[in-house]
């Protein structure tokens, strides 16, 4: 009941966004997977996982977790196993898409390299923290493009390299990952605080985050024990996140095109500049809160 009431109220506040969305297809592959994993349909849940990792390539980052919690739980070679489960399904729906739709290898690799070519999106973390840093520097903000199918930072404005931005997420993920290898003792069951933790972190280093990701990040909550939300700690998180959401939702779409041409410079509307600039650092905020918790071995 619980978990119903949070996902009623991240859809009425993310709003009609996700109806015109892959998202809600992928996160409802995300969590079956996980759930089955749980439930110890190892197999099952590994093929699932696949398949949404061929819908959006976010859950490739929960396979680590996966595989080293059934090496705590059982052996190396066992996880070696699941590994090539997991690639066979992988290879095999990247085959069956490409036989279906009629489409080349080398086009659905083209398709799949698509995002790299991207620059840094506006309404990403990344871009909030350069928006404030040209800010304080009293310079003009850099330069917009649409390109690649998105709003970007203008790419020849970027420090240090497009390349940096497609691949520095992997630090900080290696880095979380490490210390929680290195503290955990029970691996029963899955640890979905972590998971969520991990995800908050992948959002906020990526260099590419609409209002409609933030689900992906939202829709592990309920998974979470009530008892542990329950706590003053989550309250707050919730509450912060509630707001971050409402001013997320307040930029894109309420007031996207009045956003753009403020980064075009054809206005000063700095209510938006500011509401954008805290919505993003407000996820800063909730992965700090929610870090104790994340590391915690229950």
């Amino acid at each position: 009941t619980e978990g119903i009431f949070l996902i009623s109220l991240f859809l009425i506040l993310l709003g009609p966004i996700l109806l015109f969305r892959f998202d809600l297809l992928v996160i409802l592959l995300t969590i079956l997977g996980l759930y089955l994993w749980d439930k110890n349909q190892k197999i099952f849940s590994l093929i699932i996982l696949a398949l949404a990792v061929i819908t959006k390539v976010y859950p490739i980052i929960f396979l680590p977790y996966l595989l080293f919690q059934n090496f705590k739980k059982y052996n190396f070679l066992s996880s070696i196993k699941l590994f090539f489960v997991y690639t066979a399904a992988l290879l095999s729906f990247v085959f069956l898409y490409t036989f279906i739709f009629n489409i080349s290898l080398s086009d659905t690799l083209v398709s799949y390299n698509f995002h790299s070519h991207k620059s840094v999106s506006t309404e990403s973390v990344w871009a909030s923290v350069i928006y404030l840093l040209y800010s304080i520097s009293g310079n003009a903000l850099p330069g917009f493009e649409s390109a690649y199918g998105i709003n970007a930072i203008l790419r020849t404005d970027i420090y240090p390299s497009i390349k940096f931005y497609n691949y520095f997420w992997i630090l900080p993920l290696s880095l979380c990952y490490l210390i929680y290898f290195l503290k955990r003792k029970s691996w029963e069951r899955i640890d979905f605080i972590f998971l969520s933790f991990l995800l908050l972190v992948f959002l906020i280093f990526s260099k590419v985050v609409s209002n409609q990701y933030l689900t992906w990040f939202l829709f592990m909550i309920p998974l979470i024990d009530i008892k542990m939300l329950l706590k003053k700690r989550w309250i707050l998180s919730l509450f912060v996140l509630c707001i971050s959401i409402i001013m997320h939702t307040y930029i894109f779409p309420l007031n996207y095109s009045e956003w753009l041409a403020f980064l075009k410079m054809e206005s000063q509307d700095f209510f938006l500049f500011w509401t954008a600039l805290i919505s993003n650092f407000l996820l800063i905020a909730v992965a700090i809160n929610m870090t104790p918790d994340a590391y915690k071995d229950n």
